[in-house]
């Protein structure tokens, strides 16, 4: 065999090697991609849970507080605020507005 057959035959090798090398490597990462999916997914509906609860909680309390809600920002205001003290919008047209829709 001559040197250009010889080199060939290495690049040949080499190539082959690396494929399956990198082959490997994208299984390795479609496998991680499904462990991490399967505990993001598991996380979230905990987190769900918490966010839903603490959400009937904060509207027991602003209901208890006489609070009202800004519809524009969500925010909890006193019952006697004109204005939202987040976002600044102007709550009795807020509630107005409501009130119409109703």
């Amino acid at each position: 065999m001559d040197n250009k057959t010889i080199d060939e035959k290495k690049i040949s090798e080499i190539e082959e090697n690396l494929n399956k090398n990198e082959f490997k490597l994208e299984v390795q990462y479609v496998e991680l991609g499904k462990i991490l999916l399967e505990i993001t997914q598991n996380k979230q509906k905990k987190i769900d849970t918490i966010m839903d609860e603490i959400i009937k909680n904060k509207i027991k309390l602003a209901s208890l507080k006489n609070e009202i809600q800004c519809s524009n920002c969500m925010t909890y205001n006193t019952s006697d605020s004109k204005y939202c003290k987040f976002c600044g919008s102007k709550l009795n047209e807020q509630i107005e507005r409501k009130n119409d829709n109703e």
